[in-house]
């Protein structure tokens, strides 16, 4: 367990609530970027994510992990996607796109190191303001109302970026492949 987790569970020791919501602040948007990396659908990706928290919660998992949370979490999301693909018997196809090093750096944690080179290089599918835009959001945790200002749009531009972003994530060929073939391993 790495000083960050040994942080984490001394808090979950004094204040659960608390550090859950903190535990939850931190890691969500990366696993729901995970979690849309093997459905290529928001609100299922949502979905996956929220009910890994729910069971993490309710099953008081954050007593019991030796490890770390960060693997454990994105082991979670990454089952509850595979088995959800598999009750689905859907084709649904993977992500794409965005700054290698940017991703490397967000995602490190939850991702090996061939699934980090298929990400980067489907983000630099993605065009810059669109990439741009969902650095800030997904990768660095910016509300829609930070990030907009940053970029110096509005937040429906922002927002329609977003949406260019996941699209060109969601139909890029070699990510759909890539996942596909690690689903079926």
């Amino acid at each position: 367990m790495n000083q960050d987790d040994k942080n984490i569970a001394s808090f979950f020791r004094l204040d659960a609530s608390k550090a859950f919501r903190e535990l939850f602040k931190r890691y969500y948007k990366a696993l729901y970027l995970a979690a849309f990396f093997y459905l290529r659908d928001e609100q299922e990706a949502e979905d996956v994510v929220q009910q890994v928290f729910v069971k993490f919660w309710e099953e008081k998992y954050f007593l019991h992990i030796q490890t770390s949370y960060k693997s454990f979490l994105y082991t979670a999301v990454r089952n509850a996607c595979l088995n959800r693909l598999k009750k689905n018997k859907s084709q649904q196809k993977p992500l794409s796109g965005m700054k290698e090093e940017k991703v490397k750096q967000a995602l490190d944690f939850i991702l090996d190191e061939e699934e980090q080179q298929v990400i980067a290089q489907a983000c630099l599918q993605i065009p810059e303001k669109s990439r741009a835009a969902l650095e800030l959001v997904y990768l660095q945790n910016y509300s829609y109302q930070k990030a907009a200002e940053k970029l110096g749009i509005t937040i429906n531009t922002l927002k329609s970026n977003l949406k260019l972003a996941l699209k060109v994530l969601r139909e890029n060929k070699a990510l759909q492949n890539y996942f596909l073939e690690k689903k079926s391993r």
